[in-house]
């Protein structure tokens, strides 16, 4: 498991999503990298079944089939510190909350593309559609070979800029947190709950001010 960003890429304008995909795709392979396999990245929300007093407590579950033995169950409230990851067989488990919990379609989210290798990194591009609706594009970048967040800063921005129509100067938000609270996320979880973020954020510019 090596360091991983997980960044939207900017559509350019008069393209749709799909068009800047694509284009996106061309690109890595004129740099030399090599098409690997389709991946799909899912996120369902599950609420409570019944109104009880107090906030409601809501999680969310994301599946990685990249990662196809886990699943990774996220609350709504606290997900840095509360996240688990568990076998993928929990969720046969959920199915038997049903009567507590169900799953609202019109919250789920997913990612779907294909990977690209170069070297020591991998890049999967995919595109993100809420209830089949397109809504971006995502940009997730792995250095494998290195486990150290710290030191892999400069070179993935470096690398991630060379990919990138607008150059950035840092890394995603929930990592920059994680550097200044002195952590090394080097885990699974870690490129999971950049998704989560991401999908959150997607999901509050959906709802109308």
């Amino acid at each position: 498991m090596g360091i991983t960003w997980v960044l939207v890429y900017p559509t350019p304008e008069g393209k749709t999503h799909n068009q800047a995909l694509e284009d996106l795709g061309k690109q890595l392979l004129a740099m030399g990298f090599e098409k690997d396999q389709p991946y799909t990245v899912e996120c369902e929300t599950y609420f409570p079944v019944f109104n009880l007093p107090g906030p409601p407590k809501i999680f969310h579950v994301i599946l990685d089939s990249d990662r196809p033995a886990s699943c990774f169950l996220v609350p709504d409230k606290d997900p840095l510190g509360l996240s688990i990851v568990a076998e993928r067989s929990f969720m046969g488990f959920l199915g038997k909350l049903s009567k507590a919990y169900s799953a609202k379609k019109s919250t789920n989210v997913e990612v779907k593309g294909t990977s690209y290798l170069f070297h020591d990194f991998t890049v999967r591009p995919g595109v993100l559609t809420i209830m089949g609706s397109v809504r971006g594009i995502v940009l997730e970048t792995e250095l494998r070979s290195c486990p150290v967040l710290i030191t892999a800063v400069e070179l993935m921005k470096e690398f991630v800029n060379t990919i990138l129509p607008t150059p950035i100067d840092a890394p995603p938000p929930f990592l920059s947190s994680r550097i200044a609270a002195g952590a090394i996320p080097v885990s699974h979880l870690d490129t999971v709950l950049q998704y989560f973020d991401m999908f959150k954020s997607v999901r509050n510019s959906m709802i109308p001010k």
